[in-house]
């Protein structure tokens, strides 16, 4: 078993390095539950920028966990890691020669800081270190610089006089390695075991010896004696939360792994790093944050390994959604197997015909306007709602009888759609609307044949485009995924030297080129999106038909979507049903995807970089895992989504001094700025503290209004006088905190009668509600 740690760091740019002495000590913030520690890493950070790093997250009460300096090139590089785990002040130097870390200990201690993490590292040819201290009353000591013949006198001496080993850490010149340490004091017996100048089989040797044992990874660094990858490594018999750890990670799969830990609900207790061969590599450790048991994740891991073990399936992304959260998310296996790039719940696929649903919305949000089309209008022919835009104009009578409903129906009575697959036509769209009028005349009158056509699709794109103004891309963007909260969708490119940013590489079934018939311009509204699988989940739970969160259609369009008795084969617009479920599914040359929503209040979206059958068989392993899930029946607390509200993210960024608008939310923060967080602990969460004006970071005892959480519900309490008489309280729902709904009345109670000599009564509103769905609610007084 290999063990690795995931961080929400990026890729930061890298500039000449410099040195930087800095010393800090803050006060932590009280911490939030275990079971929602808040996180940020960083790696691949500048002496300047880890700097900045630091003093932006220690201001905002973040605890410095680990920090690590390497080599990339001739610069020096950090990566580091906060946390808002309680603990003591902390004061912390980095880019520090040996005689620096000596005065700053002495220093250190005669204000009761003692050393609590130290990484060395080589920087022009000398040894530097990078050390935290924090105010304690234990005995501990430095030992910097030191050979591997004087770790092992060190060890003999210190141990025999009741000391122990507390952190480790490597490094190497020129082939030579070099070590750090720090030793506490023994007050009671610890059960431990450490090792330096390992090799990768040995370190690999001793991680299963030990964790077998019931010992927890503390810290592993890497380091080159002569040409060798060599590692030292200390472990510890303690109560642990679930955890795994990976070690010699590239910066990119580094990358990719923090991201699979942090939507699995977990986060890291270290990160180190160091070059082999010129490349920076990492080893880390995530331990359990809110998310699935081991029992429950191996039910994914074991039923997504034997997909692509039965079908040679080199990646897979699975996102999975309960009651409206997000609560899962994963990429299996690999993004690029020829550079072992490892695929992550952020990497975005090809959907193939995952795209109909979004083109079906797409066309029902234009017949939400009114006056521009209706379903059951005609497509062409003079007056219809292309007119005689396409072809030669000399339409057959049952062409002239093609209705929007039939093109979303797939019952246009077309059977051919040739154009589709052919690269002469390039991206032209017009081109293939003119054949499809001039040399494909429907073979059954509409409306009376089913058969799924991407032809019927490329032409409701068509329709977009006319009446919405834009390019079918700009208006899905606008007026379906941005609703949605999805920012990073976009049309694919053909070729693999064309792909987009974090975008896989696709797998041919026969070892051919999956890249030649497929453009997925041409394919735009029946088969051209890229996308992550928690994309295609943040757009299900939107268009699912639950009362929550709410939806971006209206009533009238949810139920069209799912009328499936008007086609043949059962399909609805851009919609199908399966069992206890509906969905659809996608599948092109190097593209299997699904997209599914159980009556059970599961979801699901998963994408793979292969083609199998038409995803059924992907369809049906991830059905067993989810019935497994549900069958077990403990699902996480959280909710992974992003806060889709610009109104909520223009709020909040000035509040707690973040850029957002160029960062983003930053993973492991969630639970700090997210609407349901309440990092002042004073009973009003961010909604609550968005909506009342008041200030989220500082508690607010005064409000006239009290917004707190009991349980599964969310409970407004004031004051009023007795004499008011027939109120009652509608709540307000809100997705950006500017547009409020109606969802119904409640009644006021009152839980505190007036004190003596007052009129004045508490009282309360009490409604169930999710608080960590993503949405705002208010409440809206009304006289009788």
């Amino acid at each position: 078993m290999n063990a690795i740690a995931v961080s929400c760091s990026t890729g930061l740019s890298v500039r000449s390095s410099r040195r930087v002495f800095a010393l800090l000590t803050l006060l932590l913030a009280t911490a939030v539950p275990t079971w929602a520690t808040g996180w940020v890493a960083r790696h691949n950070m500048t002496p300047e920028q880890y700097q900045t790093e630091f003093n932006t997250w220690m201001g905002q009460g973040l605890r410095l966990e680990s920090v690590s300096g390497y080599l990339s090139g001739s610069d020096t590089l950090y990566a580091a890691l906060w946390d808002d785990q309680p603990g003591p002040v902390q004061g912390a130097i980095h880019g520090a020669s040996a005689s620096d870390v000596t005065s700053q200990d002495a220093a250190q201690l005669a204000n009761g800081f003692r050393p609590s993490w130290i990484s060395i590292y080589p920087e022009s040819g000398v040894l530097h270190y990078a050390v935290v201290w924090e105010q304690t009353a234990s005995q501990r000591q430095l030992k910097v610089g030191r050979t591997y013949t004087q770790l092992q006198q060190d060890k003999s001496q210190l141990e025999a006089a009741g000391w122990y080993l507390d952190q480790l850490s490597a490094t190497s010149i020129s082939g030579v390695d070099y070590y750090a340490s720090i030793w506490v004091k023994a007050r009671f017996s610890l059960l431990q075991h450490w090792e330096a100048r390992l090799t990768g089989a040995q370190y690999q040797s001793a991680f299963n010896t030990w964790t077998a044992q019931g010992y927890r990874l503390v810290n592993v660094f890497g380091s080159t004696v002569g040409t060798e990858t060599r590692y030292a490594a200390l472990w510890r018999k303690m109560a642990s939360e679930e955890w795994w750890s990976y070690n010699g990670m590239s910066a990119e799969n580094y990358q990719t792994e923090t991201e699979n830990a942090y939507y699995q609900g977990y986060r890291p207790t270290f990160v180190t790093g160091f070059t082999v061969n010129g490349h920076e590599v990492f080893n880390a450790l995530w331990v359990k944050n809110g998310g699935w048991s081991g029992e429950c994740l191996k039910i994914i891991n074991d039923g997504i390994s034997k997909y692509q073990s039965d079908y040679q399936t080199p990646g897979v992304s699975l996102a999975i959604v309960r009651k409206g959260r997000l609560v899962y998310a994963r990429g299996f296996g690999y993004a690029d197997k020829d550079t072992g790039e490892n695929a992550g719940p952020l990497h975005r696929f090809r959907i193939a015909s995952i795209s109909k649903p979004l083109t079906a919305t797409a066309i029902l949000k234009l017949t939400e306007r009114g006056n521009i089309f209706a379903l059951d209008d005609k497509v062409f022919g003079s007056g219809a709602v292309l007119g005689t835009t396409y072809g030669n104009g000399n339409y057959s009578a049952w062409e002239k009888e093609i209705s929007v409903r039939n093109l979303l129906t797939h019952t246009t009575g077309w059977l051919n759609e040739g154009p589709m697959w052919d690269n002469g036509y390039g991206a032209n769209h017009t081109a293939i609307m003119n054949w499809a009028l001039d040399s494909n005349n429907p073979t059954y009158k509409p409306g009376t044949h089913y058969q799924y056509m991407n032809l019927d699709f490329h032409t409701l794109g068509r329709i977009i485009e006319k009446y919405s103004g834009q390019s079918y891309e700009s208006y899905v963007k606008s007026a379906v995924l941005a609703p949605c909260g999805i920012t990073q969708m976009e049309l694919g490119d053909q070729y693999r030297n064309q792909r987009k940013n974090r975008e896989v590489v696709y797998y041919d079934v026969n070892g051919g080129d999956p890249y030649g018939e497929i453009s997925p311009k041409r394919m735009d509204a029946n088969g051209g999106w890229i996308a992550t699988a928690i994309d295609m989940c943040a757009f299900l739970r939107r268009v699912d038909n639950d009362a929550f969160p709410s939806d971006i259609l209206n009533q009238n369009s949810r139920s069209e979507m799912r009328n499936y008795a008007l086609a043949g084969g059962g399909y609805g617009l851009g919609w199908f049903p399966s069992g206890n479920a509906e969905g659809h599914n996608g599948c092109m040359t190097g593209t299997s995807s699904f997209m599914i929503h159980r009556n059970t209040g599961t979801s699901y979206a998963v994408l793979a970089n292969k083609r199998t059958g038409c995803s059924w068989e992907l369809k049906e392993a991830v059905d067993l895992i989810v019935s497994q899930l549900e069958a077990k029946n403990h699902w996480p607390e959280y909710d992974l989504f992003p806060v889709p509200s610009s109104s909520y993210l223009n709020w909040i960024s000035p509040i707690f001094s973040i850029n957002l608008a160029t960062s983003g939310f930053d993973l492991g923060l969630v639970e700090k700025l997210a609407p349901y967080a309440d990092p002042d602990h004073d009973g009003l969460p961010n909604a609550a503290e968005a909506y009342f004006g008041t200030d989220p970071s500082k508690p607010n005892r005064g409000s006239q209004i009290r917004a707190t959480l009991d349980g599964d519900e969310v409970v407004f309490r004031w004051g009023r006088n007795k004499t008011a008489t027939g109120v009652d309280a509608k709540i307000l729902f809100s997705t950006d905190l500017t547009a409020w709904n109606v969802n119904a009345r409640v009644p006021i109670t009152v839980v505190a009668p007036p004190r003596l000599g007052s009129t004045v009564e508490t009282v309360e509103v009490r409604m169930p509600h999710n608080a960590k769905a993503g949405l705002f609610m208010k409440l809206e007084f009304v006289t009788q």
